[in-house]
Order: structure tokens, then sequence, then C-alpha cells
């Protein structure tokens, strides 16, 4: 079987030993990363990074890397535009993605100018403030 991390648990996808995903995610930074130098694709980059790492950090957990893949990981993130900040270990990282959920979860579930009605999203009226609606089950 395969496994792989779901806040902390064992699921089966990525064994311990297994690098498939490094690989495959370094090349991709590799031959597209040059793409992500300005805007919100540098941006989108950034977060992607940060789950990146808490990954690798997880993985480092289970496998111990290789020379050679810690090289391949270095060489991906010296290609990259910009200079990312690398948290340095696993809690660095773990606090860095719940800020950005955090952050996210906060524009996903507030919709200034719309009510969720199940599946179907409803036009409501402008609020009169700049408060934010968020919507809320309704009392059965």
């Amino acid at each position: 079987g395969t496994s792989a991390f779901v806040e902390g648990a064992l699921v089966l996808m990525d064994p311990p030993g297994d690098f498939f995903f490094i690989h495959l995610v370094c090349s991709l930074l590799e031959s597209c990363g040059k793409g992500f130098e300005k805007g919100a694709p540098s941006r989108r980059l950034s977060v992607f990074l940060v789950y990146f790492e808490k990954y690798l950090f997880q993985k480092w957990q289970t496998s111990e890397f290789s020379p050679a893949i810690q090289h391949r990981i270095q060489d991906a993130f010296n290609v990259l535009p910009g200079s990312h900040k690398r948290p340095q270990n696993l809690e660095d990282a773990t606090q860095e993605v719940a800020k950005i959920e955090a952050s996210t979860l906060g524009r996903l579930v507030s919709f200034p100018n719309y009510s969720l009605d199940g599946f179907r999203v409803e036009e409501k009226t402008k609020p009169k403030s700049n408060a934010v609606l968020i919507p809320t089950p309704d009392a059965a």
C-alpha cells in the first residue's frame, strides 16, 4: 500500500521511502518556476511552496532523504525567482499553513452581497456599511 499525510495521519498514497511526488514537484518548479516572477502568480507560488515545505518536513519524519533528493530539492528552490523565506522546521511550516488557511477561510466564507441557500447563490441587497455578511445556517 501507499501512504500520505493528512494532518499527521498516514493515509494510503505516498509510502515512506517513495520520493515520486518530490521529484514531480521539483521537475515542475524547475520547468515552470520562472513564470511566477510577479503579481498574483508569485503569491500563489509562495502559498504552494509553504504547503510543499510542510509536506517535506512531514515526509522527513518517516523517510531519510538521500543526498541526491536533498540536492534535487535545493536545486528546485534555487531556480525560483525572488527570495522565498523557507521555514526551518515542521512547527514553522505548520504555523505558516495555519496563517494562510485562516486568511483564506475568511475570504471563502464571507460573501458581502450574497447569501448561500443550498447550492444556489442569491443576490442580496448591498449592505449600507462595510460590514461583511457571513452566512449562517437557518434555524430549524
